[in-house]
């Protein structure tokens, strides 16, 4: 993992515990690809 993928990764992870909602947190977690999901969050 690159330093730019580890930095999104963070703060995907900061945005599932920021807005954590049981149901939508697994479907998050489990929607398309990690570059998908690192992407979507970079998107705000």
């Amino acid at each position: 993992m690159t330093s730019g993928e580890r930095r999104l990764a963070e703060r995907l992870e900061q945005k599932l515990d920021d807005d954590y909602d049981f149901d939508n947190h697994l479907f998050e977690l489990h929607t398309g690809t990690l570059a998908q999901r690192l992407a979507r969050c970079a998107q705000g």
